[in-house]
């Protein structure tokens, strides 16, 4: 395998368990009173955590340790294939696509698109 399939399996593997997360979970149970975005990170991490339990490539989730916000992932996990492991880490970004003063930190977009371009969830 070269590198580019590698970082397909990689970009793939994720965006397939954030995709089956977000289409099983259509309705959140939080109050998305204040800071929407924070809680809904919050709860993908911890979903992001119990789905890749007993996955097969991604091996020791976690989610950001409770009240480090400026902790520079919101999950991380190594990615193992063939006995080739990289540390991973994700950044959740939650915006409102309906909202024009939805801002989310900066640099934002440009990720998102970038993954999106490379084959990546959206």
């Amino acid at each position: 395998m070269n590198i580019r399939e590698y970082e397909n399996l990689v970009r793939e593997t994720l965006s397939n368990i954030i995709e089956e997360i977000i289409l099983k979970n259509t309705v959140l149970d939080i109050s998305a009173k204040s800071r929407a975005g924070a809680e809904i990170s919050d709860w993908l991490e911890k979903a992001f955590v119990c789905a890749t339990k007993n996955h097969k490539f991604l091996l020791n989730s976690e989610a950001a340790p409770k009240g480090k916000t400026k902790n520079p992932w919101d999950a991380r996990c190594d990615f193992n294939y063939n006995g080739h492991n990289e540390e991973i880490w994700i950044d959740f970004k939650a915006f409102k696509r309906s909202g024009i003063d939805s801002n989310p930190d900066i640099g934002t977009p440009n990720k998102i698109i970038k993954f999106i371009e490379d084959g990546g969830f959206y």
